[in-house]
Order: structure tokens, then C-alpha cells, then sequence
């Protein structure tokens, strides 16, 4: 009777995980979806270079302002914090000191590059005040205010966040490089991905003419490593 029992609970969390992989997979893809969009969007598009282009924009069209707002980088970061904890509980019984290293730095990303972006939404209330100020005084004691967010109004997807994300997924990756519970050649992808992120990086300081070209590079492979974390889950069995 007990071990009836224990072997009905090991198939429920059996299944119960087997949902959670496949949630995560499914992330996984869209999250390859929206970073190919970005990436061709950035690559198209000609942003804002001055606080009142912004409100300009924005108040011609929210829906385009959001999409300039990078709010797309919101979705996607938050998808990828589902895809690192059902990688971690996947390639935990491998490696329990890399994943529970890994999770929090994966967060601690998310977190990080989600802030930035939230923050940088108040120009929507911003360029709407903006529109209906009462005199020239209020206009620029709007336009001031929205300045002190051009800052964060940069055009890429390569940010500290981003870079302490891809930190967690090298972490994962050199699991992966042994692991019988994920694709093997996931983990040469993603420390090929890790190394590009810290190339592009150097670049921005070093040959600035070579960013754009090395995160284009750097994408193509978090792409694909994005993929085959998706394959990987989607055929996971526990």
C-alpha cells in the first residue's frame, strides 16, 4: 500500500513538472520570436534623439511609442525568468552548486534589465502632459523632467542586466556540455553566446564602429541556444 502510494506521488510530480518543462519550452520559443523582432526593429528604426522627439512620437502613436520604449524587453526578460527555473530544476540533480549559483544571478538580471525599461515608461504620462501644458513655463518643467530619462533610452539590447543574465545561462551551459537531461551542443552555444556578450562588451569600449555587427553576432547565437533550451524541455520526461 505504501509503495503503491509513493509510486503515485513520484508520477504526479512527474507530471506536474512535465507541464512546467513544457510552459518553459513554450517560453522559450517566444522568446526567440520577440528577439528576432527586436533585432530587426532596432536594425530599422531611426530613435528619438532628444526628450521632445520622444514626447513627439509618443503622442503621434503609443503603440509605436512602446515598441521605441523597448517594452517588448519586459515581456521577454520576464519569459526568461520561467525558462531558468525550469532549466535549473532540470539540470539540477547534475550540478546542485552551478543551478543554485545560476537562479539567482539569472533574477538578479532580470531585475536588472526590467527596471531601466519600466522606468523609461513615464514618458508615455510625460508626453501626454506635455501635449496639454497650459503655457511655455509647464512645457519645459516637462521637457526637464523627461531628460533626466534619456539616459535610459538606448537603443540596444545589451545592458548590464542582460550581461548578468547570460552569466547565469553560462553557468548552465557548462552543465550542459555533460548532461544526459539536456541537448549537449546547448552548452557549446551558450559559452560561444557568453563569449561574443564579452567581446561586444570590450567593444563598446575599445572599437565602438564593431558593436552593432557583434551584437547581431552575439544574438544569432543566444538565438539558437534559446531553441535548443525549447527542444530540451519540450521532450523533458520529469
Amino acid at each position: 500500500m505504501s509503495e503503491q502510494k509513493n509510486i503515485t506521488n513520484e508520477t504526479g510530480n512527474r507530471s506536474d513538472w512535465t507541464g512546467i518543462y513544457k510552459g518553459a519550452a513554450i517560453s522559450s520559443f517566444l522568446v526567440v520570436l520577440l528577439y528576432l523582432f527586436q533585432m530587426i526593429f532596432i536594425k530599422n528604426s531611426n530613435y528619438p534623439i532628444n526628450i521632445e522627439q520622444w514626447y513627439e512620437l509618443v503622442s503621434g502613436s503609443r503603440l509605436q511609442g512602446l515598441l521605441y520604449l523597448n517594452t517588448l524587453d519586459i515581456i521577454t526578460a520576464l519569459l526568461l525568468g520561467i525558462v531558468f527555473v525550469a532549466l535549473c530544476v532540470r539540470l539540477r540533480p547534475e550540478s546542485r552548486p552551478l543551478t543554485t549559483l545560476a537562479l539567482p544571478f539569472a533574477f538578479l538580471g532580470i531585475g536588472t534589465f526590467i527596471i531601466p525599461r519600466m522606468q523609461l515608461l513615464s514618458v508615455l504620462t510625460l508626453s501626454t502632459e506635455h501635449v496639454s501644458a497650459a503655457n511655455t513655463q509647464s512645457a519645459e518643467a516637462i521637457i526637464y523632467a523627461g531628460k533626466a530619462l534619456e539616459v535610459l533610452a538606448v537603443p540596444t539590447l545589451q545592458t548590464t542586466g542582460f550581461f548578468i543574465i547570460s552569466a547565469a545561462a553560462f553557468l548552465l551551459s557548462i552543465i550542459m556540455i555533460n548532461s544526459e537531461r539536456m541537448p549537449k551542443i546547448g552548452g557549446f552555444i551558450g559559452i560561444m553566446a557568453f563569449l561574443l556578450t564579452i567581446a561586444e562588451s570590450i567593444s563598446v569600449m575599445f572599437i565602438p564602429d564593431i558593436v552593432y555587427p557583434m551584437m547581431i553576432v552575439a544574438g544569432a547565437f543566444w538565438i539558437v541556444w534559446w531553441a535548443v533550451i525549447g527542444v530540451g524541455l519540450i521532450s523533458a520526461k520529469d
